[in-house]
């Protein structure tokens, strides 16, 4: 649900997770979600370098 864009809280109430622990337990991240959150940081950093330029 994370991967598909839905708000932790929505996602918590539909799965019945009380806790943000139980939901962070089953919230387990893929490698190419991993290397497109890098991708991601790499390109934003790259955009702050570029405004300060």
């Amino acid at each position: 649900m994370d991967r598909a864009g839905i708000s932790r809280s929505v996602a918590m109430k539909i799965m019945g997770h009380k806790t943000e622990s139980v939901h962070r337990r089953y919230a387990i991240a893929d490698v190419a979600s991993i290397e497109e959150g890098f991708s991601k940081l790499a390109s934003m950093t790259t955009a702050d370098a570029a405004k300060e330029a």
